[in-house]
């Protein structure tokens, strides 16, 4: 089974958008999840967990997550949100190749953000099933 983690800050908007979108449209033999390298409290999330449930997509269950608690070697693929978190992750594991996307922090109290946030990275999701599928 091929693994997959999203990494941004909190682990509540962004990396758990990217784990959430993957799991619903990227079917197959991949496991997919997220963590943060300061993860907030759940109600930081509401949101992110809000765009997700517009786009038909329940994440209500989800709890941030350290990366610091990860095995980062389990991971096929490592995916940085922006390029702050992937210089942080190279400090962490430098000896792992890093994807970095360019998604924008939605962290405001605007909800529209989230929303084009959850479809910016959608995009970036598609476009990852794209590599993984062929």
């Amino acid at each position: 089974m091929l693994s997959v983690l999203f990494v941004c800050t909190g682990n509540t908007c962004r990396s758990v958008m990217a784990e959430y979108i993957a799991r619903k449209r990227i079917l197959g033999n991949v496991k997919f999840e997220s963590a943060g390298f300061k993860p907030q409290s759940p109600a930081y999330a509401e949101n992110a967990i809000l765009a997700l449930s517009n786009l038909g997509i329940d994440a209500s269950g989800h709890i941030p997550s350290s990366v610091y608690e990860r095995d980062l070697s389990s991971y096929d693929r490592i995916i940085a949100l922006d390029k702050s978190v992937g210089r942080e992750l190279k400090e962490v594991a430098p000896h792992f190749k890093l994807e970095i996307w360019k998604i924008r922090d939605p962290w405001s109290d605007n909800f529209e953000e989230y929303s084009k946030c959850a479809l910016t990275v959608m995009r970036e999701v598609l476009r990852l099933r794209n590599k993984l599928i062929g």
